[in-house]
């Protein structure tokens, strides 16, 4: 399996993965928490809007991470994420971005693709041939309902994409041994025929861990995409504290924290 890694942007260090770095034209990455001007649990490159931070260092934070990433002439585009399955397609012709949904599609150059994280599974997805890429934002709902699907559909379907050139990004988040739920969110899982990816975890407690990387892998699979052209990136958003912002390691202990954020986009 493809690894990801990372490297220095200016004061950024982002995370890449090595299945799409090697395409021509298409530029991704996910954000760390390191490079920006955020102060307090938001400390230092926060890229979330709606999570208490000063609006005027998100909105800095999110104009530096959009110029050294795509560069001048971008645009850099998000939506209303709702822990959801909805796909957006971004064209050059909107002038509003979209509306509430967890992933966005497009074939415009100079649109950069955005959405945020603190520990929910990011997607990244590219068909270099028809030129077409993807993100979407995988939490526990999110994957129950198959957004990784959704997004393989969403770029096969609207622009033509052969499912069997897509390469695809799986990013830093939560890992198994940090990602504890109850019997019903374990339950979801178990339906989906990935029992593989629950363990208990406190049998007392009735609780258990969900790796839910494994079950986008899985999910990926089971869409069409060749294995090989799935990288996941092994980095735990919980315990690299340094690096990634958490919200459930910083909730756990009653503190505000802040967002990564993922990009991809045609050159």
């Amino acid at each position: 399996m493809k690894p990801w890694t990372k490297r220095q942007i200016g004061p950024l260090t982002v995370c890449e993965s090595s299945g799409i770095t090697w395409l021509p034209g298409v530029v991704h990455c996910f954000s760390t928490r390191t490079g920006g001007s955020s102060e307090g649990p938001y400390k230092s490159l926060n890229l979330g809007a709606d999570v208490g931070d000063k609006p005027s260092a998100v909105a800095e934070n999110q104009e530096l991470f959009r110029r050294l990433v795509g560069g001048e002439g971008s645009r850099l585009v998000t939506c209303s994420q709702v822990h959801g399955n909805a796909i957006a397609f971004v064209t050059a012709d909107d002038e509003e971005p979209p509306g509430e949904a967890d992933g966005m599609v497009t074939n415009v150059p100079g649109i950069l693709l955005g959405l945020t994280f603190a520990d929910c599974v990011p997607i990244f997805a590219v068909e270099p041939v028809k030129r077409v890429v993807g993100i979407a934002h995988s939490g526990w709902r999110g994957t129950a309902r198959d957004i990784a699907s959704k997004l393989v559909i969403a770029m096969t379907d609207r622009y033509g994409a052969m499912v069997e050139r897509i390469q695809v990004g799986v990013g830093p988040s939560i890992g198994a041994d940090r990602y504890i739920v109850d019997s019903d969110v374990a339950a979801v899982f178990r339906n989906l025929a990935v029992g593989q990816a629950v363990s208990i975890f406190d049998e007392f407690l009735g609780k258990y861990s969900v790796d839910l990387r494994q079950v986008v892998y899985h999910q990926l699979l089971e869409a069409g995409i060749v294995p090989d052209a799935i990288s996941v990136s092994q980095d735990c958003t919980y315990s690299m504290p340094h690096l990634y912002y958490s919200a459930r390691r910083e909730n756990e202990a009653g503190r505000a924290t802040g967002r990564m954020m993922g990009v991809i986009g045609l050159s």
